[in-house]
């Protein structure tokens, strides 16, 4: 049986993420990903802890509006997690938590 997650793949490239975002919310990009960056603390805390529940409910609400901010991969990452979560999946919740935490060190604001 095809594990589902067996396709995650950590990006070993390391090149910089450019995000298309609307001009019109780049002003609100620095505290938008500031937020995401103090979510993967939390997501790291879950973890530690074996927080499913947590996991769960916080990787739904960012899966919720991380396309409106021009980052559809983060989105995709985050409702892996959910799914991840509800499973209790721990070894795919780690690496998940990995993809998202690389994700954030790579991205970078478009230049308009």
């Amino acid at each position: 049986m095809k594990n589902q997650f067996s396709s995650l793949r950590r990006d070993q490239s390391h090149s910089p993420i450019v995000i298309v975002v609307d001009p019109e919310l780049l002003d609100f990009m620095p505290k938008y990903l500031a937020n995401r960056r103090t979510d993967l603390q939390r997501f790291e805390q879950f973890l530690k802890n074996n927080d499913c529940l947590g996991i769960e409910k916080l990787s739904h609400k960012i899966r919720g509006h991380a396309t409106s901010y021009g980052m559809p991969e983060l989105s995709e990452i985050c409702k892996n997690l959910e799914v991840a979560a509800r499973m209790m999946a721990m070894p795919q919740i780690e690496i998940l938590v990995a993809a998202y935490k690389d994700y954030l060190s790579r991205v970078e604001l478009p230049t308009y």
